[in-house]
C-alpha cells in the first residue's frame, strides 16, 4: 500500500500542469479563431451570392431576359451548396485541431467506410436528381406542382430535398431521389368562368357596360393572361339568365382570381344600383 501511494505521488508530481493548460488554451484559441474565420468567409460568400442574384432579378424585372422563378430556384440551390460545404469544412477543421486523425480514420475505416458509402448513395442520387431538375426546368420556386401524390407550391429546391407548401399550409419535404413524376400546373393556362346572374327585366346593356368598364383594370393584373373574354348573356339549364366572363390564368391562381373578380364585378353592379337575383342552386328560380 505504501509503494502504491508513493507511485501515485510520484506520478502526480511528474505531470506538467503548465504544459497541459497551455495546450488546452492554445487549442481553444485555435478553435475560436477557426470558427470566426469560417463564419466570416461564409458571410462574405453569402453576401456575394445574394448580390449576384439580386442584380440578376432586377435585370429580369426590367424584362431583359430570363425567369424570376428560375433565379429564385438557383439562388436557393447555391445557398444550400454553400451551407453544406461550410459545415463540412468547418467540421473537418475542428476535428483536425483537436487531434482526431480524420484522414486516417476515413482511409482505415473498413466496414464503416463501406456502410458510409452505401448510405451516401441516396445522398448522391438526391444531388444528381436536383441538378437535373434544375437543368431541365421541370419546376421552380413559386410553381404549383404535384409530386408523389402531394400537391402544393414550391418553397425551395435544395441539393437533397424539395420543399412544398401544401394547400392546407403544411410543408412537405421530398427527397429529390423520390421525384420521378412531376405535374407542373403553373406552366398551363386555366380558364376561369365568372357567371353573374341577372334579372332579365333590368337594363342589360347598362350591366354589360359596367362589367366592361370594371374589367379594364385586369390589364395591370399579372395573374391574368391576356385580355378578358366576354361571352355575354347566356342561359343555364333552368333558363336563368347570366352574364359570363372568362379569364385566363395559371392553375395556382385559379381560385383566387375567380374569387377576386366575382366579388369585384358583383360589387360594381350593386354599387351602381343593379339588383342581382338570388337563386337556390338546387332548383330553378
Amino acid at each position: 500500500m505504501i509503494y502504491l501511494k508513493q507511485w501515485w505521488q510520484t506520478y502526480v508530481e511528474s505531470i506538467d500542469y503548465a504544459g497541459i493548460i497551455s495546450d488546452i488554451v492554445s487549442v481553444m484559441v485555435e478553435l475560436v479563431m477557426t470558427i470566426v474565420v469560417f463564419w466570416l468567409i461564409k458571410k462574405i460568400v453569402d453576401r456575394i451570392v445574394d448580390l449576384y442574384f439580386e442584380r440578376d432579378a432586377k435585370r429580369i424585372e426590367n424584362r431583359e431576359t430570363g425567369s424570376l422563378k428560375r433565379n429564385k430556384t438557383i439562388h436557393k440551390l447555391v445557398e444550400n451548396v454553400v451551407q453544406y460545404t461550410y459545415f463540412f469544412l468547418l467540421g473537418y477543421s475542428i476535428l483536425a485541431i483537436i487531434g482526431v486523425p480524420v484522414a486516417t480514420l476515413i482511409a482505415g475505416a473498413g466496414v464503416a467506410s463501406l456502410a458510409l458509402g452505401l448510405g451516401a448513395q441516396g445522398f448522391i442520387t438526391d444531388v444528381v436528381n436536383g441538378f437535373f431538375i434544375l437543368l431541365e426546368h421541370q419546376f421552380g420556386v413559386g410553381d404549383y406542382v404535384t409530386i408523389a401524390g402531394l400537391s402544393g407550391t414550391i418553397i425551395s429546391t435544395g441539393i437533397r430535398t424539395t420543399v412544398l407548401s401544401g394547400d392546407d399550409g403544411s410543408r412537405h419535404y421530398i427527397p429529390n431521389r423520390n421525384i420521378t413524376n412531376v405535374t407542373n400546373s403553373s406552366n398551363t393556362t386555366k380558364h376561369v368562368y365568372i357567371d353573374l346572374y341577372v334579372d332579365p327585366n333590368t337594363d342589360l346593356k347598362h350591366i354589360e357596360q359596367l362589367i366592361q368598364h370594371s374589367l379594364e383594370a385586369t390589364v395591370a393584373d399579372e395573374r391574368v393572361m391576356g385580355q378578358p373574354n366576354i361571352w355575354g348573356y347566356q342561359r343555364d339549364s333552368f333558363g336563368r339568365l347570366f352574364f359570363r366572363v372568362v379569364l385566363n390564368t395559371n392553375d395556382a391562381d385559379k381560385m383566387p382570381v375567380r374569387s377576386y373578380y366575382y366579388e369585384k364585378l358583383t360589387r360594381t353592379l350593386v354599387e351602381n344600383g343593379v339588383t342581382l337575383p338570388v337563386y337556390d342552386s338546387r332548383r330553378p328560380g
